[in-house]
């Protein structure tokens, strides 16, 4: 009889684990599964900050964008008039 009690009690620990496997199985693809829905949120967000940094380097560039001084000629250089056009626009680029 000590052969049988011998062959149910290793039969009780190879279902015991084989359960604990099962389980792990379980965990480790409920585990895989979270991974891959965080990874793709997290592709998502960097698309979308990409995006976002895309656009406000185009609203700088815009933004930045101002005249480009160009010297008056030599007739109007030294009219009072044409100085202060000058400066309103050397001024106006600052803003700009």
């Amino acid at each position: 009889m000590c052969g049988y009690q011998d062959i149910e009690r290793e039969l009780e620990l190879q279902i015991g684990m084989k359960q604990e496997v099962e389980v792990a199985m379980r965990l480790l693809e409920k585990d895989g599964h979270d991974k891959q829905e965080l990874t793709a949120s997290l592709r998502k967000q960097l698309e979308d900050v990409k995006n976002i940094n895309i656009e406000m380097h185009s609203r700088l560039q815009v933004s930045t964008c101002h005249f480009t001084y160009t010297p008056l000629t030599n007739m109007h250089a030294h009219t009072p008039h044409s100085f202060t056009y000058e400066l309103f626009l050397l001024t106006l680029s600052a803003y700009i």
